[in-house]
């Protein structure tokens, strides 16, 4: 993030399991996904590569759009 516009972030599952998306604007820069076994936290992956992130804007995207 540049730190030009105001960062969010979202409280929202991803592929099941609890993530934080931070987001520039609308436009989502990352997620932290926790992975959870037996209510405890046994990894933390953290994404900001915008190729691996497309994916997931193109869903978001769509949920925007009601493409769902």
């Amino acid at each position: 993030m540049d730190g030009t516009q105001d960062g969010q972030q979202l409280i929202q599952p991803v592929n099941g399991q609890p993530a934080v998306l931070a987001f520039t604007g609308r436009r989502l820069d990352g997620v932290i996904v926790f992975t959870v076994d037996r209510d405890r936290i046994s990894s933390v992956q953290v994404l900001g590569d915008p190729r691996r992130l497309g994916l997931l804007r193109a869903q978001l995207e769509g949920v925007r759009h009601g493409d769902n």
